[in-house]
């Protein structure tokens, strides 16, 4: 007798300490967000080094979507607890504003909201971001934001430069978000001898040193000089724009942001007269 009071005592023990040390469901929230697509005077999205059509809206730095259905890329993060959440949104020609539902997100501030309208190759001429979101316990969080292009202008440059030599070129970028150096793994200004026609034409990198890569601040113009060997075949050469390699934090997503020109500066590589030794035979 005395034995079943003791286990039935140790029975109601252990349900006690269980029943107490259960743990409370998980605080969620949701985040409406709404992003605007500003038209241009061009088909959005086209991009450099697969696309040739890069007539741009001076007046808002946009292309619309052209016909049929493409996707952009949403994510969401946070940078303190490592969370994170990817999707693709589905848009259609002429729309000017796209909308999604993200639920299920930990409670708790610091979030951050990326959209990148890029193509299947992960490159991107524009971006949109809303940073430090809070997200509350039951509650829905609206959150606009737009989707803007990446800018650039062409600062000096040479109009003619023997092959193969040492070669200098300054460039001003903007970038309508923030973008820090420790997510940029390479910054290139591209050469191409054929801007009309990329899928058959051949490219050239001038690679910016990647440990003096800046950090480039939203809505900010940055300077930078790329000094590095000019191709090594003669032609006139076209300077199309400038890539940044980015990592995406959290996710570890990565996409080449590419700050194209609308109109190419030229740049002609000349020959090098490599000399010679001419024997005469009196």
């Amino acid at each position: 007798m005395r034995k079943g009071l003791y286990l039935l005592a140790a029975l109601l023990l252990i349900a006690v300490i269980f029943t107490g040390c259960s743990k409370p469901a998980k605080q969620t929230g949701t985040l409406t967000l709404t992003f605007s697509i500003p038209q241009g005077t061009s088909e959005y999205p086209h991009f450099p080094l697969l696309e040739t059509d890069r007539a741009l809206s001076r007046d808002v730095g946009q292309r619309p979507i052209p016909s049929g259905t493409r996707y952009i890329d949403l994510a969401v993060y946070n940078e303190t607890t490592n969370w994170s959440y990817e999707t693709e949104i589905s848009v259609n020609s002429g729309q000017t504003t796209a909308s999604a539902l993200v639920t299920n997100i930990p409670v708790g501030s610091g979030y951050t909201v990326e959209v990148i309208p890029a193509n299947e190759y992960y490159v991107a001429i524009a971006m949109g971001r809303a940073d430090d979101i809070v997200v509350t316990s039951g509650t829905n969080t609206s959150v606009t934001l737009t989707v803007n292009k990446f800018q650039i202008n062409a600062l000096s440059y040479p109009t003619t430069v023997p092959a193969y030599s040492l070669m200098d070129v300054s460039l001003s970028l903007y970038s309508p978000v923030s973008l820090y150096s420790f997510n940029i793994d390479h910054c290139c200004a591209v050469l191409t001898d054929n801007p009309t026609d990329l899928d058959n034409a051949n490219g050239y990198g001038l690679f910016f040193d990647e440990n003096y890569i800046p950090n480039f601040p939203s809505n900010s113009w940055v300077d930078l000089d790329f000094q590095d060997i000019a191709p090594d075949v003669a032609g006139t050469w076209y300077l199309y724009g400038v890539g940044l390699g980015y990592i995406q934090p959290v996710t570890d997503s990565y996409y080449d942001l590419v700050f194209a020109f609308d109109t190419f500066p030229t740049i002609e590589v000349t020959p090098v007269d490599t000399g010679g030794i001419s024997i005469i035979i009196n």
